[in-house]
């Protein structure tokens, strides 16, 4: 579909599933919807798209959906467009899986390829790949993917690269776990203008399998769970950090780091201090912290 406005727009207090559907080279949005409840004692809908495509709008987004329940997106692309490839604001869970936003053209943090916030609610984050090729979130010229949640977020056989901020940022979640499941080639989170992965949480982190952050123009992977009510540990695993601007991977937190099977080199170059390091750990806290390093 073309249109000259919106291609496709839906008002509806029912459930959404869209299949197979092209939304390109639209003045407006791709697809725009608005999917709420009559009342607040009846419970959400779904919102579920498969196999679509909804890219080059002229103005705005390819995908905006503003809801209240779980949604789910499999096996779409979300390319080239003005602004947002994709933006999620809902209070339940969302899942993408086989998702590819690149080339959208944003230039701000609120107008990265996909903007997911499910803060109003409890719902998790997932993202995924079933399929041979990896979820791709590269080559839009802010962030990759933005996450601002509450929940616990999950990323498996992902990739974020050639972004013009940062590949990956998460916020404010309760936990986070970065995988490479079930991809003999490596998740890749390189060559970002910025950072390749930041994960702020109020919860554990998780990183582990195959997975590279190569010269990105900032840190490699920046975590930060120091936030947490207690100390909440970090876990990093089969990491391959080399060539980024500052610190390989940077740490603060309050409670345990462990760290096994790394590779890290050339980082810390285009920078001074303590940013000019391969790993920086800093569960210390001012003598605030009580984790241990391993």
């Amino acid at each position: 579909t073309k249109g000259t406005n919106d291609a496709l727009s839906i008002y509806s207090y029912g459930a959404v599933s869209i299949a197979r559907l092209n939304c390109e080279r639209n003045q407006y949005f791709g697809a725009y919807i608005l999917n709420t409840r009559e009342s607040s004692s009846l419970p959400v809908r779904a919102v579920t798209i498969t196999a679509s495509a909804f890219s080059e709008s002229v103005t705005y987004d390819g995908l905006t959906i503003e809801s209240e329940g779980p949604v789910t997106i499999r096996d779409s692309h979300v390319d080239n467009n003005q602004r947002r490839g994709m933006y999620i604001e809902t209070q339940g869970t969302v899942t993408l899986s086989g998702v590819t936003a690149s080339g959208n053209q944003g230039a701000s943090g609120s107008y990265p390829g996909v903007y997911i916030n499910n803060t109003y609610g409890a719902g998790d984050v997932i993202i995924t790949s079933t399929k041979a090729v990896p979820a791709e979130f590269s080559w839009n010229k802010y962030h990759g993917i933005y996450i601002f949640t509450n929940g616990a977020v999950s990323i498996a056989n992902a990739c974020a690269d050639h972004n013009s901020m940062y590949g990956v940022y998460v916020s404010d979640s309760a936990s986070v776990s970065i995988a490479n499941t079930s991809r003999a080639a490596a998740m890749r989170f390189s060559e970002n203008l910025g950072r390749g992965l930041t994960l702020i949480s109020t919860g554990p982190v998780t990183l582990s399998g195959n997975i590279l952050v190569e010269n990105n123009s900032g840190y490699g992977v920046f975590i930060n769970n120091s936030i947490a009510p207690t100390p909440m540990p970090v876990t990093i695993s089969g990491l391959t950090a080399s060539g980024n601007t500052r610190n390989g991977i940077y740490v603060e937190t309050y409670g345990d780091v462990s760290a096994s099977d790394l590779i890290i080199e050339r980082n810390g170059f285009g920078a001074t201090g303590n940013d000019r390091n391969g790993m920086f750990i800093n569960n210390y806290q001012s003598g605030n912290g009580s984790g241990s390093v391993t």
